[in-house]
């Protein structure tokens, strides 16, 4: 079952042309982008929900620079949040749910989150300022929100999303090591992959993130593994 048709009349540029969900949703957007379970997202709704993701950021004072910490399961609503948050001008965080909660917690404290989205399987880091907490359940209405009258002005060279590095321990200084992918380097982070592809690893992850913008790229469908979300 999809979620939604193509894109809503009236949707306009995101100030970033190097935005590879909005060009996969001006090519294809009654096509399927991502698949989970019984549920499925067009690159159409992906885009609009996306800027209604950007539309109440801005709305609650995040701005471009701002790092917005997703502690959420690999899910539509992930990929959504990603794309809202790189469009507000924030730096978006997604965070591996399968770390153990001390390294998700160092990784939040890392960051220094302007807001930290919680989401199923997750909970606000103790001890940890994850800026302001948004939970799952405002999702809905963030998603359903018109999109921004103007979003803020952006270029290739702005950090676009921040990766917990893959390793075995934190970096010299004790914090998490992190990867950080300005806008034209996301936009280009993985080949394009049509068709059906199962992601095999997390969003969260360096090869996980470019194998799903690499299925944008494609005009394919991400299968995202049974789970919440």
């Amino acid at each position: 079952m999809s979620v939604g048709p193509g894109a809503p009349p009236g949707r306009t540029g995101s100030g970033d042309p190097t935005d590879p969900l909005r060009a996969a949703a001006a090519g294809a957007p009654d096509h399927e982008a991502v698949a989970h379970g019984a549920k499925g997202a067009t690159y159409g709704w992906l885009d609009a929900v996306a800027d209604g993701f950007a539309a109440t950021l801005l709305g609650l004072d995040v701005r471009p620079g701002d790092r917005v910490a997703l502690l959420l399961p690999d899910s539509i609503k992930l990929v959504s949040c990603v794309f809202g948050a790189v469009r507000a001008g924030a730096v978006a965080v997604p965070i591996d749910l399968g770390l153990d909660p001390p390294a998700r917690d160092a990784v939040v404290a890392a960051t220094a989150p302007t807001l930290t989205v919680v989401g199923d399987g997750a909970t606000a880091p103790p001890g940890v300022a994850p800026g302001r907490v948004l939970a799952v359940t405002a999702l809905k209405a963030a998603f359903a929100a018109p999109p921004p009258a103007a979003f803020p002005a952006v270029g290739p060279d702005d950090p676009a999303v921040a990766l917990a590095a893959p390793g075995p321990g934190p970096g010299p200084d004790g914090r998490p090591a992190l990867i950080t992918l300005t806008r034209g380097a996301l936009a280009h982070a993985g080949r394009p992959v049509p068709g059906r592809t199962a992601l095999r690893s997390a969003i969260a992850r360096p090869d996980g993130l470019a194998l799903l913008v690499g299925v944008l790229r494609g005009r394919g469908t991400l299968v995202l593994p049974a789970g919440p979300g």
